[in-house]
């Protein structure tokens, strides 16, 4: 095998080994709604100061608490959402979803679940995907929770993804602080992709055994 095989081969199969152990990283941005300029990255929200914190039966984002932290509503139900992009249609990936909780609550509770609306490149709706889901609070504390962790396969011409977050207040009247808000989604290779690492490594096995007979 002479260099520029070597070269080849070593370079094909490097980028293969990369593509297929990818980690993935949080997709979503402005997730720590640490400043008010973070809403300008979501829908469901709108530009508000915590004036009145010991207002009851609301969302409330960031659980640290500092003055400039936008909240969801003072109603029952809600959600905010981020469309994300770079997504292909008829795809595998497998997906985290996940956020950090706090809450005072003592009586009642709250369910907390995602959902993934697939939207083509010109915003339209190709279908949406919930998890069967049993995310909830029922008691004070905080941590972090999985809302969602498994596969799902994009409609044909998917673009984007609107990632939704929903509160659901279930008789509850203490404060629900969420943060961290965290969407990974990484692409499963074909079987054809394993297959064409596998053949890239036969063929190095098979010019290397040819250079020794020579």
């Amino acid at each position: 095998m002479n260099s520029i095989h070597k070269l080849l081969i070593t370079a094909a199969t490097a980028s293969m080994l990369s593509a297929l152990s990818a980690n993935a990283q949080n997709l979503l941005v402005d997730n720590t709604f640490d400043t008010n300029a973070s809403i300008a990255s979501w829908t469901g929200i709108s530009d508000g100061f915590d004036a009145d914190y010991n207002v009851t039966n609301f969302f409330r984002f960031d659980f640290d608490r500092i003055t400039t932290d936008p909240w969801i509503a003072d109603n029952n139900f809600s959600f905010v959402s981020q469309d994300v992009s770079g997504f292909t249609g008829d795809q595998s990936y497998d997906s985290t979803v996940s956020l950090f909780y706090n809450t005072t609550i003592t009586a009642g509770s709250y369910d907390i679940f995602a959902k993934f609306v697939f939207l083509d490149a010109s915003d339209i709706s190709l279908g949406e995907f919930e998890a069967t889901h049993d995310n909830t609070i029922t008691s004070t504390g905080a941590g972090f929770i999985t809302l969602y962790d498994g596969n799902f396969v994009t409609p044909t011409n998917t673009a984007k993804i609107s990632v939704l977050f929903f509160a659901n207040e279930v008789e509850a009247d203490q404060i629900l602080q969420l943060d961290a808000f965290s969407f990974t989604a990484s692409a499963v290779p074909e079987p054809s992709a394993y297959a064409l690492l596998a053949g890239i490594l036969g063929l190095g096995y098979v010019m290397t055994a040819r250079r020794r007979k020579a």
